[in-house]
């Protein structure tokens, strides 16, 4: 056995051994360091690796956000002055409708159907009716938390809206901005009586309330003498021809005319004048009724064909015509049945025409004739492009045009005879030059 270790040798072996200790830890501290320098020395940037765009999805050629979309569609349909300045508002109006709810950030190919189903089913049948003009500056969100809510827009006017992003969203597939067109198969179809009473006929009552008050009007306060003639005889040519309001307003005077001895309208497109038609049907000469003749239609209008001083060969000179046509200073016969006369909101200057198919579809059994008249789309290539009415034929079926109106006491005026008005014919023969029949 070993000598026994003295206090002294275990102080030492302790020293020596805390020694190496020391001496280790300054080797792994050494060690530490200079790894720690080469792990964060700056090292040279790592060029950046370009990122892939992701890929479109099937059938969309091209991304395109909501907001841009709705800018090249306007600017593509307004180009070259094809559409008139009510209709654009219109458009971009419902189309922003779709950018608001959406965002116009997002791209078009991102819409989707159910997007537009809960659309159809949320936001239009509470959207305020005439928003811009009563609602300015607040938000869709803040409307659509009104209480009590504002009236909404009607049925017919939703259908519209989602017509016209039905037609934005197939240009946007023509474009390969979409690969489908999200709103096919949505647009519900009108009911039966939006069909038959869009705009139902007058009453009987209604049209002698109408025309007492045209009669009246020199009585009346701010009475407009230059004004009168226009809203005198526009509605009663409505009401006793057929014709849409456009297609009044438009008329010139060589318009007027008389054809194999009868006195006629010519309703004709003319790029020149800006007067329109809106099918091929509507291009046609009537003959002029009776009571219209008898009242002294014809002698306001010889009486504008020699007056050398009238401003323009309108048949109404006060009436501007715009890229949309000649009937915006008539839009007062509405305000004023509706506000004056408190007819219904549903009734317009175009109910005239739903009195004159209605009389005329009760008491003529030939379609063809009606169609004639009226303008209306006739049936089949042989009457749509070739067929050609009667005019005598027409004149007799006009005439069967009778309200149970005594026109003549509601408007204070007696009936011309027969022979003053062959001397209107006459003269009137004279100074127009009808077109080829």
């Amino acid at each position: 056995m070993g000598a026994p270790e003295t206090p002294f040798g275990k102080a030492m072996s302790r020293v020596r051994q805390l020694e190496a200790l020391t001496l280790k830890r300054s080797s792994d501290l050494k060690r530490w360091q200079r790894v720690a320098a080469q792990s964060y020395a700056p090292q040279p940037p790592v060029p950046l690796q370009p990122v892939a765009a992701a890929p479109l999805p099937y059938g969309v050629r091209k991304a395109k956000s909501l907001k841009e979309g709705i800018e090249e569609y306007l600017h593509e349909k307004t180009s070259g002055g094809k559409m008139d300045t009510k209709t654009q508002n219109t458009m971009r109006s419902m189309l922003s409708l779709v950018g608001e709810v959406f965002g116009p950030e997002r791209c078009l190919y991102e819409i989707e159907r159910h997007m537009i189903v809960k659309l159809r089913s949320e936001v239009l049948p509470r959207y305020p009716l005439n928003r811009r003009k009563l609602y300015p500056g607040k938000s869709l969100q803040e409307l659509l938390k009104m209480v009590p809510a504002p009236e909404p827009i009607s049925e017919r006017t939703q259908r519209h809206y989602m017509e016209y992003w039905s037609m934005f969203f197939n240009w946007c597939v023509q474009c390969g901005y979409m690969a489908y067109n999200p709103v096919t198969g949505l647009i519900d179809k009108p009911k039966v009586e939006d069909l038959t009473e869009q705009r139902p006929p007058f009453e009987t009552k209604e049209l002698k309330q109408i025309f007492t008050d045209i009669a009246k009007m020199p009585e009346q306060p701010r009475f407009q003498e230059k004004l009168y003639s226009m809203r005198y005889w526009i509605p009663l040519i409505g009401l006793y021809q057929g014709m849409r309001l456009n297609e009044i307003c438009q008329l010139h005077l060589d318009d007027v005319c008389v054809v194999d001895g009868v006195p006629c309208l010519q309703i004709k497109p003319s790029k020149e004048r800006n007067q329109k038609v809106k099918n091929s049907s509507s291009i046609r000469t009537i003959p002029i009724h009776s009571v219209l003749l008898k009242l002294g239609f014809l002698d306001y209008v010889v009486t504008r064909w020699e007056n050398k001083r009238r401003k323009n060969d309108q048949l109404f000179e006060e009436l501007t015509g715009t890229i949309s046509g000649y009937q915006r200073k008539m839009q007062q016969f509405n305000k004023r049945i509706h506000e004056v006369l408190k007819l219904s909101a549903r009734k317009s200057f175009h109910s005239f025409r739903h009195n004159f198919d209605t009389e005329l579809s009760n008491k003529e059994p030939n379609a063809f004739l009606i169609q004639c008249l009226d303008g209306h789309a006739r049936q089949g290539e042989l009457g749509a492009r070739y067929s050609k009415g009667n005019l005598q034929a027409m004149k007799e079926t006009l005439e069967k045009v009778d309200y149970g109106l005594d026109m003549f006491k509601i408007m204070g005026r007696k009936p011309l005879t027969a022979a003053t008005l062959n001397e209107q014919i006459k003269r009137l023969a004279e100074l127009s030059v009808p077109e080829s029949k």
